[in-house]
């Protein structure tokens, strides 16, 4: 048994990172694999689930040596990403993704029928476009009808990668919670009040099944595809924040994670859900947890201002000459707010915007602003869990972000009072924590 290996996989909005890991969670071989999303009108993101199945294939063929050693199969996915899928769980169209902002008007529409209170009660979130999937799914019900009415199921993208792998129709609780219709609060299951008030049949909607679940094996059209055996164990895993949450030790109540790469992604463990308007909340991996977490731009601001200010520059000027000494000094009067991609938190489009701006500001006033900007709903975010937790003092630190200037401009900023303990590939570790007990089972 020593050399029976995990394959894991953490589908990410741009690219698919895949992994051999032994039992003590070491990485043996790692590959990437990039493909990208799809702009279209009206603020509209979407990715082709295809794109993501070949990506995922791809990269497992490259670990075919492995395959009479892979114990378990297990993998973890951005989300939101609504699927709509026919009988054999072919997409019916692309995949409407986080990044989406095309259904504003469903999204008010959506709140004035239920009411703020009773969304916060039930799914622990509002119905914020990019926030949950609800919106998207209105929009396409809206929009398309046609789609909507012959779609057999209704799910994210693991529901599509798990119809291929094990031919059933499934999704987990940490991508549940993020549909708008599911009973996070309670961590329950799909919520019946919401799904008739907005007229989602309920069995178009996929199964919800623990993210530690065996879910089955290997079918053999699938193994042949990805040249592994059939029969191999696969896990249900769950979405990637929440993974990384679990694979960086953020189990206890309080404890936090910063995950910094091209966006900002800070989660605060809990063993009792406190929904808010100013957050988003998600069950953990765990069933008596739940996360609460927020997210906005922040590699993808600074990449930006380098593209549009700094020219003149090489990249790796930027990031290790220019970028450390500007930080170095921290407050001023210029504000930026981080909306470059929308706010997946208002029920309105809101757009990235400099204020405070004279005539004595200059370009490292400029960066500086945009630094402290992509902080601020980190800091709202703390300010409310101190509100109902006691938070931990040392901060998990994960992802592309995590390096030494920025690392050391938020303790003297955000994380004032706080320390870091660097954490890598923390979803990929996290995915396989859950394989783990399969394993040895």
């Amino acid at each position: 048994m020593a050399d029976t290996y995990i394959f894991t996989v953490d589908v990410g909005t741009s690219s698919l990172k895949a992994a051999i890991m032994d039992r003590d969670l070491t990485i043996i071989e790692h590959v990437q694999e990039q493909y990208s999303y799809t702009v279209v009108e009206n603020m509209g993101i979407e990715i082709d689930p295809e794109e993501i199945w070949n990506a995922f294939v791809k990269a497992a063929r490259q670990f075919s040596s492995y395959a009479d050693r892979i114990g378990v199969i297990a993998f973890c996915t951005f989300c939101p990403a609504m699927t709509p899928m026919n009988s054999e769980g072919q997409a019916l169209r692309n995949s409407i993704i986080h990044l989406d902002r095309r259904s504003y008007s469903q999204a008010r529409r959506a709140l004035k029928q239920v009411g703020e209170n009773t969304f916060l009660a039930i799914t622990g979130n509002l119905p914020y476009p990019g926030g949950v999937s609800l919106t998207s799914l209105l929009w396409i019900q809206e929009k398309e009808p046609e789609i909507f009415q012959s779609a057999y199921k209704f799910g994210h993208l693991n529901t599509f990668l798990m119809k291929r792998l094990v031919d059933r129709w499934l999704i987990d609780p940490t991508n549940a919670s993020m549909t708008g219709i599911y009973e996070t609060v309670k961590y329950g299951d799909w919520n019946q009040e919401l799904t008739h008030t907005f007229h989602i049949p309920q069995e178009k909607l996929p199964e919800v099944v623990n993210c530690d679940q065996l879910v089955g094996g290997l079918m053999k059209t699938a193994a042949e595809t990805l040249r592994f055996k059939a029969g191999t164990p696969v896990i249900m895993g769950g979405g990637d924040t929440a993974c990384a949450t679990y694979g960086a030790g953020s189990v206890n109540e309080g404890e936090i994670l910063d995950i910094a790469g091209s966006s900002e992604i800070l989660t605060v463990t809990t063993k009792t859900p406190y929904p808010s308007k100013k957050y988003n909340l998600r069950t953990h991996v765990l069933r008596d947890r739940w996360v609460i977490f927020t997210i906005t731009v922040g590699g993808i601001a600074l990449e930006w201002f380098r593209t549009q200010f700094c020219r003149e520059m090489e990249k790796k000027t930027f990031y290790e000459d220019y970028l450390p000494e500007v930080l170095k000094k921290t407050g001023s009067s210029e504000v930026f707010h981080p909306h470059l991609s929308g706010n997946r938190f208002s029920m309105v489009q809101q757009k990235g915007v400099f204020s405070g701006l004279t005539l004595k500001t200059t370009r490292e006033d400029l960066i500086r602003a945009v630094a402290e900007g992509v902080m601020q709903p980190m800091v709202v975010t703390l300010k409310e869990c101190q509100k109902h937790l006691s938070l931990h003092s040392s901060v998990f630190l994960t992802g592309g972000g995590a390096n030494e200037t920025l690392k050391q401009y938020k303790e003297r900023t955000v994380f004032s009072g706080y320390t870091f303990t660097v954490r890598k590939e923390c979803s990929l570790v996290g995915v396989a924590k859950l394989a783990l007990k399969t394993l040895d089972h």
